[in-house]
């Protein structure tokens, strides 16, 4: 008499080999907050417990339903200081560098919508090439060129 026995396998497996799933999403939610692309979020920092804020330029999610974000961090522009008492004004900050890691949504705090478009480099340069030749085209009209 033959006796099928079931290959014992172990109830754990290691396989160092097999890559993680990361899903990209235009919406996370992620608890009770809503995020999407071009949320400003509030970050506070873990060391010296302030707080920063940065533009969500991509969302992730990984295997385990876990929100990650890509920012840009947006730093204030000159002559301005932030108190928490303060509301959140998008005029008074600038689009700094992107950050080169993914921070968990769980660190992040929804701070507004924005009404601008992302950030990014080439945009940046587009606009001081548009101020550089606006202002050639004025020079030129006031020299009576054009």
């Amino acid at each position: 008499m033959r006796h099928n026995r079931k290959r014992q396998t172990p109830f754990f497996r290691c396989n160092s080999s097999r890559l993680s799933r990361v899903y990209t999403r235009e919406r996370i939610r992620d608890g009770y907050k809503n995020f999407q692309i071009g949320d400003i979020v509030r970050i506070t920092d873990s060391t010296d417990g302030e707080d920063y804020f940065a533009q969500i330029i991509q969302l992730i999610v990984d295997e385990y339903s876990q929100g990650f974000a890509f920012v840009i961090w947006l730093v204030p522009k000159l002559g301005y200081n932030f108190k928490a008492s303060d509301q959140f004004d998008l005029s008074n900050y600038t689009p700094f560098m992107e950050e080169e890691r993914p921070i968990p949504l769980s660190a992040c705090e929804f701070e507004s919508h924005s009404l601008l478009t992302n950030w990014s480099p080439e945009h940046e340069v587009r606009n001081q090439l548009r101020n550089e030749l606006k202002e050639r085209i004025e020079a030129n009209k006031r020299e009576g060129i054009f």
